[in-house]
């Protein structure tokens, strides 16, 4: 539903006189979207025609579908040590390069172990800090050279937003960061993404770390994403009562390119207080319709920072 105009009658007095000017119409609160791309290890290795068909679409309905960013919640790989299915994911990325911005989260199968069982050097080397400092809404990186776990803003329905991507099941020292660059924007709405976080019966061992040590404590966090198992979603309540969406995004098949092609669109409208998602193929032209791929919240709560 679109919000209505707002128009304001400016009167300038004019000498004696009063002459009465009508002024541009405020914009008007309209809801936008945010595209989730869950994990794409299979098709990386197998079918990677698959992630370009999606990312392709999302560039190309940028504008008629007001998306405003790209969400990647892990396992962008199958072998993190694998130069050649870094290539193929690249290659797809790299397709919003420039028209559509977006943020990546380090899934386990990212995870080279070059370097030690955490090693990210493949990550980094095709998806540097530097590829994504020249984005308006980059905020940072920790640890600061590297793009393990980054976060970046951006000004959407009226809001001013913050997405902090965090590393597959951080370390203390990375929620750390966390809650300091959270803290430092207490005007921002907050959106968590990571990769393993849900599970079936509510948040996994990494989940509940993020949780209890870092986003319960946070009034402005709004929702988390995460891909690793599947697809659910549940709500929480914060420390300071405020309602937290949590989503699993994930659809993965290591012997059928389908699946692999279905992604999110979550859109999100301040005005009539929803979180409303959906589930779409672009190379089968499909929406699934089940109710773990189709859902909505409402009543939600947005932070009052409307510009």
């Amino acid at each position: 539903m679109k919000a209505k105009s707002a128009w304001l009658l400016l009167i300038v007095l004019s000498g004696c006189g009063q002459t009465p000017r009508v002024a541009k119409p405020l914009s008007p609160v309209e809801p936008f979207r945010i595209a989730i791309i869950p994990d794409t290890q299979w098709a990386s290795l197998k079918w990677p025609g698959v992630v370009a068909t999606t990312t392709r679409w999302i560039a190309a309905n940028k504008e008629s579908m007001d998306i405003k960013y790209v969400l990647h919640v892990g396992d962008m790989v199958q072998n993190g040590h694998s130069d050649t299915e870094w290539k193929n994911f690249d290659a797809a990325m790299s397709v919003l390069d420039g028209k559509v911005p977006y943020i990546l989260a380090v899934g386990n199968h990212d995870l080279d172990k070059i370097e030690g069982a955490r090693s990210t050097l493949k990550f980094n080397q095709y998806f540097p800090r530097r590829r994504f400092e020249r984005l308006a809404g980059f905020g940072g990186t920790y640890p600061k050279r590297k793009n393990d776990n980054s976060y970046h803003t951006f000004d959407a329905g009226g809001i001013v937003w913050l997405v902090i991507s965090l590393n597959y099941c951080p370390t203390d020292d990375e929620l750390e960061w966390a809650n300091e660059v959270v803290a430092l924007h207490p005007g921002h709405q907050v959106i968590v993404l990571t990769h393993s976080y849900l599970e079936h019966r509510g948040r996994d061992i990494s989940g509940e770390n993020i949780w209890n040590k870092f986003a319960r404590s946070h009034a402005n966090i709004l929702m988390v994403v995460c891909g690793h198992l599947s697809k659910v979603h549940y709500e929480s309540v914060g420390d300071n009562g405020n309602r937290v969406y949590e989503m699993l995004f994930d659809w993965q098949h290591d012997n059928l390119p389908g699946p692999n092609s279905y992604f999110a669109l979550a859109e999100i409208d301040p005005v009539g207080k929803r979180i409303s998602i959906r589930t779409y193929s672009p190379m089968l032209d499909k929406y699934k319709t089940d109710r773990r791929a189709r859902f909505e919240f409402r009543d939600v709560k947005f932070v009052s920072n409307r510009k």
